[in-house]
């Protein structure tokens, strides 16, 4: 039962018992928290917690990265992630539609619903299908448009805004690269639009990601067939997609240490920063990168954040994000062209990789190429490539509070 403590104590001034109380250990502060009702107020103060979780993780200042808004969830959050059952692979079969083998597809959340489009089997073998799991009944449906045709293409991209899948890019294999396509999951529709403003080329391996009404695009290839050479062109440009009212594209000026052309690459926004991880370039992976970089959307502006350890692969890996966490599963080893089996996070807040244990019966094998979807505290894993395609399902189960706490707060860190 609490009491109340005395004055003496409480008569220090705040900064300072909150100071004396963040030199405490978790369990130290959980246990001064039951002392009085005075020092449980304290034992809440952010400062407290800001300094605990400083002290156990090395936390120190760097441009760019993200600050939480609550460090007491942060410190929570970065426990469980830590801490050893708390990520479980199960393979799934869901019913209905069976989806056959094929990687280079893309996954879109739209609310419990994920959408797969596209994909390759083989290089010669491309398909115009849509799909969508149901993750609340574990079933599959597929989708045919009632307007519009998909194309036969793989190696695109897809991001969800509102109810809507905006793809860009990708290539049927033959001769022919796609622009802009978007696909509206309530009519069921297909479009091809032809948005106002500086339109970027087409390519494909490239990354996008969706920041409140807006689709950005990053880097990426294309094969220069102008002088009937095929030379592979590795980018490193920028556009926005504006999709309120008129579909205009925007040619991104970029400000400080941009990233290499490349392709193979990932890309994760926590609100509006965007966090690129890997990617590759050269006609025969020339160059392999496992290098972070964050743009800020606002001031248009890269940086290269100092990172602690390394995620030893590069390219065509399962990116995902939960709370402050960039997760990494799979793609193609930094050090030999061996595909890897392995699940890395970046704590976006301490700058540092770690290695995690998975638990589960049905551990998905090595793979690259495959879609991963978040879904409430799940990712959904579909398809992939290991020296074939791949047709099999899975589900990362995450603790629920990982993914359950507020989100970060992006403000400069302190």
């Amino acid at each position: 039962m609490m009491m109340d403590c005395e004055a003496s104590l409480l008569d220090l001034p705040p900064l300072v018992l909150v100071v004396v109380l963040g030199s405490l250990s978790a369990r130290d502060v959980a246990v001064a928290s039951e002392t009085c009702h005075g020092l449980y107020r304290l034992c809440q103060h952010n400062g407290v917690w800001k300094r605990v979780a400083k002290r156990k993780w090395g936390l120190r200042p760097s441009k760019g990265v993200l600050r939480p808004a609550r460090w007491k969830h942060y410190y929570s959050q970065k426990s469980v992630v830590l801490r050893e059952g708390s990520f479980k692979w199960e393979q799934l079969q869901p019913s209905g539609e069976t989806i056959s083998k094929r990687y280079q597809h893309t996954g879109s959340a739209v609310g419990k619903d994920v959408y797969f489009i596209g994909g390759q089997e083989l290089p010669e073998k491309r398909f115009d299908e849509i799909f969508v799991l149901h993750t609340d009944t574990m079933k599959v449906d597929k989708v045919d448009p009632t307007a519009g045709v998909p194309p036969k293409f793989a190696r695109h991209t897809a991001v969800t805004i509102g109810d809507k899948i905006y793809l860009f890019g990708g290539f049927d294999g033959v001769s022919k690269h796609f622009h802009l396509s978007v696909f509206d999951t309530i009519t069921t529709e297909w479009s091809s639009p032809k948005p106002a403003g500086n339109n970027p080329p087409s390519r494909t391996n490239h990354s996008a990601v969706a920041v409140g009404s807006s689709m950005y695009i990053f880097g990426g290839m294309y094969k220069d067939t102008s002088a009937g050479s095929d030379k592979l062109i590795f980018l490193n440009d920028m556009y926005a997609l504006d999709t309120t009212g008129e579909l205009k594209w925007n040619l991104i000026q970029q400000r400080g240490t941009l990233p290499s052309p490349r392709c193979g690459h990932r890309m994760v926004a926590f609100e509006h920063l965007l966090v690129l991880f890997g990617g590759g370039c050269g006609e025969q992976w020339d160059s392999k990168f496992s290098d972070v970089y964050v743009f800020d959307t606002t001031t248009r502006e890269w940086n290269k954040p100092k990172i602690t350890g390394q995620a030893p692969v590069c390219t065509f890996t399962v990116t995902f994000s939960a709370g402050v966490f960039l997760f990494v599963f799979g793609g193609q080893s930094l050090n030999d062209n061996n595909l890897t089996d392995k699940l890395y996070c970046l704590d976006t807040v301490s700058l540092t990789w770690t290695n995690l244990t998975t638990a589960g019966p049905d551990k998905p094998g090595a793979r690259d190429m495959a879609s991963g979807n978040v879904v409430g505290s799940n990712m959904y894993m579909f398809g992939g490539y290991c020296g074939a395609a791949i047709d099999n399902l899975y589900k990362l189960q995450m603790d629920p509070e990982i993914s359950g706490t507020p989100p970060p707060s992006l403000l400069p860190y302190d």
